[in-house]
């Protein structure tokens, strides 16, 4: 009757539109965590709701169920009856209609075909986009419940194809079937072309969303939908009252990327995300294993013997086999390459049973981890070590053995990795198999810190370029309590810094390299110079303005280097790299110099900078130097957002902030002799190690 009424008020009052009022159409047949009505609180919740919260404040909503003539629709696709009336917008939520085909269908593609029958199962994407993209093509539809009842009439020749959503082969051993096309779409928001503020509202709302942003989104409603869905559910109870803590299984290797690595004895990564949710939804305790017994294993591939006694979630990850071999050996093209040689793989991986069916007089050898497997290779007591693409080339790196072990194919077998629940456990099993659905290659691979292959890698190697030159330092200092009995204390007391700095660099998971530095000497000097400042301290400010970022090796790359604007949270983050280097540079005693230009290069002339908003003649001089020509160089250079400026550009800013940001009487200095910072710019292109310059600087100040 409501929606009755709601209709009448449309064809009534369709010229009398209230921006106060707005009706949205929502499909009635499709319930998960991006939208889904809840009955106890009588209201739509869902990650669509949060994205439309600011675009729909204060508004009057009148929900449709599978209505047409709506302000706004939700979940749906542009489509050619559609066009006319409706503005489309893409949003976040991925999918994939996948088309499967029996193993011995003679069909190449969908546009070699006129008339097919198809099983599909309603709610699902899938009809709707196939017959838009292949309008020639007609389809007489068979309905299925589910995924195994599309391939049961697949199987028999009921059908001709089947039509899944988020659908990919879970390992290379199922060869009953095979994915003819996978074809990615993203749903859309549709507006009325007569709301145009309407439209623009809330594509403006969707262009600024942030990655992360979206990633929290997705978390928390997550979390609040499968709370809501399993609540009260025989399966659920009976998890929350049997188990005290869930035990959840990774691998034995330090880092297995991108599924997990531990630092400082705390794991992260894909999948160790994807638990610390779950654990929120099922409220028990979690605790990741290596060995012994579990109750979860988190990184599993489906196949036909495990099958006997673990079930497996949908997967939420896809991976190729690839082959690891030495520097000197050759390239392989595919698995018959291994024939009659000596392969080392994972112990319980998936992998020895399916190369143990496809391999001639080779021998299959096990290893504990993928790191045993490199030294085997490295000490010849193996030919090729076999594995997945991701995993490998992340091993490979975090053991900096890139210059010794190489991948030396990929193999178009692909793998879908699941978490594995033993049968005897049915009730965790249910509710991991529930809460896996929501998880789909698409939608895990958005977070791209999560997904480096080198997460480990950045922090060692520079703690190793670090280390060296400092533990020489530290070398000499004991020559010289050996060799001087009253410079003992002062030489204890710097080599206790240097191991403090030490400690500290183990948290460094950046490299900044590049030309700015070597530049940032030379301009400092010359302005320095212009204000005839004394001999001596041109040299300071010259030798340690190479350190006024060094404290941005700690704050991730993926900030750092972000295409867009940084949100409020990330720009705080970018701060601390101020007092990050000023403890690096305080504890390695350089000097007032030093810690002037570390700790006070971002403070402006009016005070609204940071990190203590001082202003005036109370900003260091020599911080007030470094401020002008660190903000020339980087205007001058090619951003990850902008272009680079052109030296008259670049003046342009820096006269813009005289008296601002900088300090007026520099600004006329610098202004004055233009022409020279030009120069220096245009000469000194050629790289350079930021590293280097800090060594520079530590070595000439002993």
């Amino acid at each position: 009757m409501k929606r009755l009424v709601v209709l009448l008020m449309l064809i009534t009052g369709c010229f009398s539109f209230s921006r106060d009022s707005i009706t949205i159409t929502v499909p009635s047949n499709t319930t998960d965590m991006y939208l889904y009505n809840d009955l106890e609180k009588g209201e739509y919740q869902g990650v669509y709701v949060e994205l439309l919260k600011k675009v729909l404040e204060g508004k009057e909503i009148q929900v449709l169920l599978d209505g047409e003539n709506s302000d706004m629709m939700l979940r749906t696709i542009e489509t050619s009856d559609g066009i006319k009336e409706y503005n489309y917008l893409d949003t976040p939520m991925i999918y994939r209609v996948g088309v499967i085909v029996g193993k011995n269908s003679n069909f190449s593609n969908l546009g070699e075909a006129r008339h097919l029958k198809v099983a599909y199962i309603p709610g699902q994407h899938g009809i709707k986009e196939i017959k838009e993209r292949y309008s020639n093509l007609t389809l007489d539809k068979v309905e299925v419940k589910n995924v195994d009842e599309g391939l049961e009439k697949l199987k028999n020749g009921e059908v001709e194809i089947f039509i899944a959503q988020d659908w990919y082969d879970k390992n290379a051993g199922d060869v009953e079937y095979k994915l003819l096309e996978n074809i990615k779409y993203n749903e859309q928001i549709a507006v009325k072309k007569s709301l145009k503020e309407l439209y623009e509202k809330t594509k403006k709302n969707l262009d600024e969303l942030q990655g992360e942003e979206f990633q929290q989104i997705l978390s928390e409603n997550r979390i609040s939908f499968y709370k809501y869905l399993l609540k009260d559910t025989p399966s659920y109870e009976k998890v929350i009252r049997d188990y005290k803590e869930v035990k959840v299984r990774l691998g034995k290797d330090k880092f297995m990327l991108p599924f997990y690595y531990e630092q400082k004895n705390n794991y992260k990564g894909l999948t160790v995300n994807i638990v610390k949710e779950i654990e929120k939804i099922l409220g028990v305790p979690v605790r990741f294993v290596k060995d012994g017994e579990y109750d979860v294993e988190g990184i599993a591939i489906e196949n036909w013997v495990g099958k006997k006694d673990t079930n497996y979630t949908k997967p939420y990850y896809e991976m190729k086999l690839s082959v690891a071999n030495r520097k000197s050996d050759g390239f392989i093209q595919n698995l018959s390459d291994l024939d009659k040689a000596k392969i080392l793989v994972l112990k319980g991986d998936y992998s020895y049973t399916y190369l143990s069916g496809i391999l001639k007089n080779s021998r299959i050898q096990e290893v504990d981890t993928y790191e045993e497997g490199l030294n085997k290779l490295l000490n010849q007591e193996g030919d090729y070590l076999v594995g997945y693409f991701n995993i490998l080339t992340g091993v490979i790196s975090n053991n900096f053995l890139d210059d010794k072990i190489k991948v030396a194919g990929i193999l178009n077998d692909s793998f879908g990795v699941s978490f594995g629940v033993n049968k005897s456990k049915p009730e965790l099993s249910s509710l991991m198999e529930n809460i896996l659905e929501s998880f789909t290659v698409d939608k895990t691979v958005i977070d791209n810190d999560i997904l480096k292959n080198s997460i480990v890698t950045q922090n060692y190697k520079l703690i190793l370029k670090i280390s060296i030159p400092v533990f020489i330092f530290i070398i000499v200092l004991i020559v010289l309590i050996i060799k001087s009995e009253k410079n003992r204390k002062k030489a204890e007391e710097l080599s206790f810094s240097l191991i403090e700095v030490l400690e500290m660099a183990n948290q460094l998971n950046d490299e900044d390299t590049g030309d700015h530095v070597k530049r940032l000497g030379m301009y400092s000097t010359l302005l320095s110079e212009k204000v005839n400042l004394p001999k001596e301290t041109r040299e300071s400010i010259k030798r340690f303005s190479s350190l006024h970022d060094i404290g941005k090796v700690a704050i991730p790359s993926e900030i750092l280097k972000k295409p867009s604007k940084l949100t409020e949270e990330e720009f705080k983050k970018v701060k601390e790299h101020v007092e990050i280097g000023y403890d690096l540079v305080k504890k390695l005693k350089l000097g007032s110099v030093a810690e002037n230009i570390v700790r006070y290069h971002h403070e402006k002339w009016d005070g609204s900078g940071y990190p203590l908003g001082i202003k005036g003649e109370d900003i260091p001089l020599e911080a007030r130097i470094v401020s002008i020509v660190d903000v020339y160089d980087a205007l001058r250079q090619k951003k990850f957002h902008r272009e680079a400026l052109s030296h008259e550009e670049a003046l342009e800013v820096i006269i813009k902030d005289k008296g601002r940001s900088f300090d007026p009487i520099l600004v006329d200095v610098f202004i004055g002799s233009d022409k020279e910072f030009e120069k220096i710019y245009e000469e000194n292109k050629e790289s350079l190690d930021l590293a280097t310059e800090f060594y520079s600087a530590i070595k000439n100040n002993k």
